[in-house]
């Protein structure tokens, strides 16, 4: 994580997908969540978001 987080400017500006439940908040700055993205040849192959599952919980109403 330490690693990801030192390619991220401090102020970093992102926004959510609309609908998701975080979208509300667009955009957000700093680095609150982290989306990793595998690239082969200029392509992305894949990708892996990494957030507060707990708070995604509380905010979708389903804990």
């Amino acid at each position: 994580m330490p690693n990801v987080l030192a390619v991220l400017h401090d102020d970093i500006i992102w926004n959510e997908a609309d609908n998701f439940p975080y979208a509300d908040n667009n955009p957000y700055i700093g680095p609150q969540a982290v989306h990793i993205w595998t690239m082969n040849n200029g392509k992305a192959i894949r990708f892996q978001q990494h957030i507060d599952t707990l708070n995604t919980a509380r905010t979708t109403g389903t804990v």
